[in-house]
């Protein structure tokens, strides 16, 4: 079947990166759906159009640049399938970093092994995600002997997308302070 003109072809495409391809498309389709979080324990799901989508990573990218991240370095996240992942992966890419996501269902030692391995200068983790308390869980790894060397942790309340609302305490990591976005 004959390609619609429209649509660019997959070699543009892969010369594009993903941070562009959103900005460009939220430019051509301000107010259609991008991303759709269905309903979970704790929040209501909801919609993302493309122009909030691209609004959103920026807020999320200044604020990584904000905490000192730059290209190449790693930016760890254990979301679930929320708009926050969506929105930090963006960022994350906005910025030059490179994207580490966990499993939401990663204890304790899996988290330790991947951010020392991944050397993850940031971690996002959920304030809590079926029925588990992802902060203390992470206050428990950056808090023992030899723990990996993240600089910040921020923490997802569940009320909204990375990074609203103003910034608050959250656990204090070592080399640095946690913040709630």
């Amino acid at each position: 079947p004959a390609r619609p003109a429209a649509l660019p072809s997959p070699a543009r495409l892969a010369a594009t990166g993903p941070a562009d391809l959103v900005r460009r498309h939220a430019r051509a389709h301000p107010g259609t759906a991008a991303v759709i979080e269905a309903a979970s324990p704790g929040r209501p799901g909801g919609v993302l159009t493309w122009r909030e989508l691209d609004r959103r990573a920026d807020a999320a990218a200044a604020l990584l640049l904000e905490l000192g991240v730059g290209p190449g370095d790693v930016v760890a996240w254990q979301l679930p399938n929320w708009h926050e992942f969506v929105v930090l992966s963006l960022a994350t890419l906005r910025v030059g970093a490179v994207c580490c996501p966990m499993m939401p269902f990663f204890r304790e030692r899996e988290v330790d092994d991947l951010l020392r391995r991944s050397r993850a200068r940031v971690f996002v983790v959920p304030a809590a995600f079926r029925g588990r308390d992802h902060v203390a869980e992470t206050a428990s790894v950056l808090a023992a002997p030899g723990a990996p060397a993240v600089a910040q942790v921020l923490v997802v309340g569940g009320d909204g997308p990375l990074p609203a609302g103003p910034a608050s305490p959250g656990p204090e990591p070592a080399g640095g302070q946690g913040r709630t976005p």
